[in-house]
């Protein structure tokens, strides 16, 4: 079993309208709470269960994120079931403030961040998607019917040219079966979360 835990003194109550991070550093009645006595990060970790006996089989501390949220999901018809915690990084400031989502799986007793290979380079990174202004994320069914895959959008300042410029990566997550893999395509021009949540699906690329 996987369990989420967090400091029983957040309640809904306290959590501010931009996020845990800026409601602490803008409220007064927060200051004085956690003061002397900050809020414990949330843990995340593995109970496995023997003849009425709990082990705590792994756990995983977030010392700079007090509020999280955890959401079991089956990405792949096939695979075992995947895990979406997401961790409240807002400021409350700036564009790229908001809640980050790291997918996690459990293998061989523990907990294990998903790692992609970009389809192109090669390279391997764990796959984390932020919504904020400028960034933003979704499930879609995969072209073979038998996964679903995340896409993302990810508008950032194009720092090879003025700085008003920007570009905008379209990034598609594809579970092969074996292994995640990542399709990106970079276009110039800004984009930035509104009545569309997502830019439209051609905008995206394919995938295999």
């Amino acid at each position: 079993m996987i369990q989420l835990l967090q400091d029983s003194r957040l309640t809904k109550s306290l959590y501010g309208e931009f996020g845990w991070a800026f409601a602490l550093k803008q409220e007064d009645q927060l200051i004085r709470l956690f003061r002397d006595d900050p809020p414990l990060g949330a843990v995340l970790r593995i109970l496995r269960y023997d003849d009425e006996i709990t082990e705590i089989a792994e756990s995983l501390t977030f010392d700079e994120t007090p509020v999280a949220w955890l959401e079991e999901v089956r990405l792949s018809i096939s695979g075992k079931p995947s895990y979406l915690l997401t961790r409240d990084m807002s400021t409350g400031i700036g564009a790229r403030s908001g809640p980050k989502t790291y997918l996690y799986e459990v293998a061989q007793g523990k907990l294990r961040p998903i790692e992609y290979v970009d389809s192109r380079t090669k390279k391997k990174g764990k796959i984390a998607v932020l919504r904020s202004m400028v960034t933003n994320w979704g499930l879609v069914t995969s072209k073979d019917g038998k996964s679903q895959d995340i896409l993302y959008a990810d508008c950032e300042p194009d720092t090879s040219k003025d700085p008003a410029d920007f570009k905008v990566y379209f990034r598609r997550y594809h579970f092969d079966s074996k292994k995640w893999l990542r399709y990106q395509s970079v276009k110039d021009g800004y984009w930035e979360v509104g009545t569309e949540k997502l830019p439209p699906l051609s905008k995206f690329p394919p995938g295999p």
